[in-house]
């Protein structure tokens, strides 16, 4: 018995394997971001990110694909009130560090109108997310641990000249939603830790892009393609009224962010 699953198994990861029908994109995201935590001043500014992914994607069939994305400061995140002063650089005002990642599995189907002209993928799944937005010089830092359901879809139309643009929506469904607090302040002259994670309420999360891609060797065994995809990313990490961890006496503030910006990614379809 275990042989004949095994077996089916192989078979199933394997058979997509050579049809050739596998598309992996590789690039970076550079985007403008502001973090809003309730009563603290708005922070601004400009984050970097490496960007992956990987699709199985046949006309008339189930699509599956894999998606990372990882984005780190590009200068310091400031209060729009800060971003001339140069105090803010030395550390005399508050800024923030940000590091955060995203991670999902997407399963859908990859319809395709018979001139091959028009495509839409609608698509579900299973993502991860983490941010750590820190606050300094040493004040909180805020690690946001969210497990999300992806909603989406993909619409593009395919261009006789080898040419791809459309549109690209996806909202994202917070299913757990914990938090890490680190209070170096409290920390430092208590000399404890805190590693409990608290409970969110419910948190969301959309992305909307307009994906444009050139192609090239597109009819061939094997293709290339530019991908320029302008982006809005907008996420609510909720607040909280727990109170009962041994290291948070004090409710937890909604933190809401939002992205605009730009990936370029080069891939090949094989």
């Amino acid at each position: 018995m275990f042989k004949k699953v095994r077996f089916l198994f192989l078979v199933i990861i394997f058979l997509p394997l050579n049809a050739r029908h596998w598309c992996m994109n590789g690039g970076i995201d550079f985007n403008y971001a502001r973090y809003t935590l309730d009563a603290i001043a708005p922070q601004s500014g400009y984050l970097a990110v490496p960007h992956f992914a990987l699709a199985y994607k046949k006309a008339r069939s189930v699509y599956t694909g894999l998606h990372f994305d990882g984005r780190w400061n590009a200068g310091l995140l400031c209060a729009s009130s800060d971003l001339c002063n140069s105090s803010c650089v030395s550390g005399a005002n508050s800024h923030a560090n940000v590091a955060d990642y995203q991670a999902d599995w997407r399963l859908g189907y990859f319809f395709v109108s018979d001139q091959e002209r028009y495509s839409l993928t609608p698509f579900t799944g299973i993502g991860f997310q983490h941010l750590s937005y820190q606050l300094d010089p040493h004040m909180m830092r805020y690690k946001y641990y969210q497990v999300y359901v992806p909603i989406g879809a993909e619409f593009l139309y395919h261009s006789p000249r080898n040419f791809s643009i459309g549109l690209k929506t996806l909202y994202r469904a917070g299913a757990y939603n914990r938090l890490r607090v680190s209070t170096p302040c409290v920390e430092d002259a208590c000399d404890s830790t805190c590693d409990d994670k608290i409970k969110l309420n419910y948190s969301q999360g959309v992305y909307i892009a307009v994906p444009a891609v050139l192609h090239y060797r597109q009819e061939k065994r094997v293709g290339f393609h530019l991908s320029m995809i302008p982006f809005f990313d907008w996420n609510r990490f909720a607040n909280t009224c727990d109170t009962n961890s041994d290291c948070v006496v004090f409710p937890i503030p909604t933190n809401k962010r939002w992205y605009l910006g730009v990936t370029a990614a080069l891939g090949i379809t094989f």
